[in-house]
């Protein structure tokens, strides 16, 4: 039943409480005109401080045509409303907290039927929304650097911003988030328009939040973060639209992966930046499978179409075949907390092999090109 309710573009990555949100709907696949009840709520999500709190919670009964329904949601705190054919429909349940921590929310849009007098839940999805209430996060008085420190402290996956030595893969997500950061340094352009191809959690997105005007995700199943849904080898956008584009750690699993970098080519403005991850060495990981490994002039043949680049090698040697041990140890012990003092050790260990500069055999390649 997942198919039946589909969620287009969100608004913005973050929400400014002050601002409205607009999330657009679609529904399909009933075949008869049948009443629903369709929710739409705000939690705190699961490592926010309150975890049971709620922010907000809109419900009502719409009538959903056999040829199907699209509607909009407005939601501006503290209140909401739908919009149907042109029409405006209060939800019959309105509710709204005053939990006003700023941070990641959880958003259920969920429909159900009636049957004998109680909700039959038919499909409930989730979407993230970062939003700030205060107001230092959402003035540029100061630069904006309350607002960037903010979000780089609790939009999601901050492990793969910030690993820490607990991880078995801690070095090679720190050199990507490195190698990012360095780009940016120099990075002049503002209002950028970005795509983040195989978004997943849009991990990067606190590094372009005072530079990017619309920040897309793109990915090939609903996630709560992801703006749309496509495969990387063939994506629903013009000629030269990004400014911007970032594929971390997605290569690996596209089925062909020269119509893949064709395809970011062709969106990518000319003058625009690619910011490519891929791994050389590392364990098997499907999803939805994993066929290809990148050498630094694999990638150079993929995007063989840009002017400039520049590859950069996570590791050597030592490093590869020490993170393989981390893998054999994740997959095979039980404990967290053996597996968590093994790659301490470990990845201090690769830290100070950093003598061997073979770069015969690293982890991972990083290629930034302009187009």
């Amino acid at each position: 039943m997942d198919d039946i309710l589909d969620i287009g573009y969100k608004p913005k990555n973050v929400l400014l409480i002050k601002d409205e949100a607009i999330y657009d709907l679609k529904i399909t696949g009933f075949g008869a005109q049948k009443p629903l009840c369709l929710s739409f709520e705000l939690y705190p999500e699961q490592n926010a401080v309150h975890k049971v709190r709620q922010l907000a919670y809109f419900a009502g009964i719409i009538t959903v045509p056999k040829e199907g329904l699209s509607i909009t949601v407005h939601f501006k705190y503290p209140d909401a409303y739908f919009m149907i054919n042109g029409e405006k429909v209060e939800p019959s349940n309105k509710w709204a907290g005053d939990f006003k921590e700023d941070g990641m929310y959880d958003m259920y849009f969920t429909l159900a039927e009636d049957v004998d007098g109680s909700p039959r839940e038919l499909v409930r999805k989730k979407v993230k929304q970062f939003v700030i209430f205060d107001p230092r996060g959402q003035a540029n008085e100061d630069g904006g650097r309350a607002r960037k420190e903010l979000l780089l402290k609790k939009w999601g996956a901050h492990d793969r911003r910030y690993p820490v030595s607990a991880r078995q893969d801690q070095l090679t997500l720190k050199h990507i988030a490195d190698v990012l950061r360095q780009t940016l340094a120099g990075y002049e352009k503002r209002d950028i328009n970005l795509l983040d191809v195989g978004c997943n959690e849009k991990p990067y997105y606190p590094f372009f939040d005072d530079i990017v005007k619309n920040y897309v995700g793109a990915d090939i199943c609903h996630t709560p973060y992801n703006d749309l849904i496509c495969v990387a080898e063939k994506m629903p956008f013009g000629d030269e639209t990004f400014d911007f584009l970032i594929c971390s750690q997605v290569l690996e699993h596209v089925m062909n992966p020269f119509k893949c970098a064709s395809e970011m080519m062709r969106v990518t403005k000319k003058g625009g930046t690619i910011f490519i991850t891929a791994p050389f060495v590392w364990d098997i990981h499907d999803f939805p499978g994993d066929y290809w490994r990148f050498s630094p002039d694999g990638l150079k043949l993929l995007f063989k179409g840009v002017s400039e680049k520049e590859i950069f090698l996570n590791g050597n040697s030592v490093q590869a075949l020490t993170e393989k041990l981390n893998g054999v140890v994740y997959r095979s012990i039980r404990s967290e907390f053996i597996k968590e003092m093994t790659f301490r050790l470990t990845n201090f260990f690769i830290k100070r092999a950093g003598f061997f500069k073979d770069d015969l055999l690293p982890s991972n390649c990083i290629l930034v090109a302009v187009k």
